[in-house]
């Protein structure tokens, strides 16, 4: 996928040639994976597959700015509402849900090269001891949450929090290894590598 910056348009790239196999206007967003393409038109979401008409699916698409992303060639996942994430396949149908702060907390949704797990990193502070709130964006974030889950059935692996301060800048998405097994996070300053279950 290139463009999309500069209200510019997007275009879909074959790898291997570099010709353009579609375009999305300003205002659209896509993302591609192997077999098929995630879309907006306005605030709808759509499944492009060759050969196969444009499919309207029932979750919200989240207009300029997508709010899915394929997680494996045939799973996909996108916000049911802003405290839930679904998976679902090229069917639409939903395969689980998975509760999560709201999705403005600073989300990242990072899938294994190989599509067999996936980690979502939410970032927020806490009030009131253990209950989290993300509605004051000018408050310095006192927690950090990494959370690993199996691709196909949406079950949680692992589960990693800790406080960032006094650390006030931007913290980076963590990476995880082709295969799922390793979680690499900064923290305090250091590269962190979890071996996962």
């Amino acid at each position: 996928m290139v463009g999309g910056n500069g209200q510019n348009e997007q275009e879909l790239l074959d790898a291997d040639t570099l010709r353009a196999l579609n375009h999305f206007a300003f205002g659209q967003a896509a993302m591609p994976g192997d077999t098929a393409v995630l879309a907006t038109r306005g605030h709808q979401l759509y499944l492009l597959q060759d050969d196969a008409p444009d499919k309207l699916l029932t979750f919200p698409g989240g207009g300029l700015r997508l709010n899915a992303q394929f997680l494996s060639d045939d799973v996909f996942v996108t916000y049911e509402n802003d405290r839930t994430l679904v998976g679902a396949d090229l069917d639409s149908a939903v395969k689980y849900r998975i509760s999560i702060l709201p999705q403005w907390s600073g989300t990242d949704i990072v899938p294994a090269a190989s599509g067999s797990r996936f980690c979502i990193h939410q970032n927020a502070y806490k009030v009131w001891g253990s209950k989290l709130s993300v509605s004051d964006e000018h408050r310095i974030r006192d927690v950090d949450i990494y959370r690993i889950f199996d691709t196909h059935s949406g079950k949680e692996l692992f589960h990693f929090e800790w406080d960032p301060r006094p650390y006030i800048s931007t913290l980076g998405a963590p990476a995880i290894s082709p295969t799922g097994n390793r979680l690499a996070v900064i923290r305090s300053g250091y590269l962190e590598i979890f071996e996962l279950p």
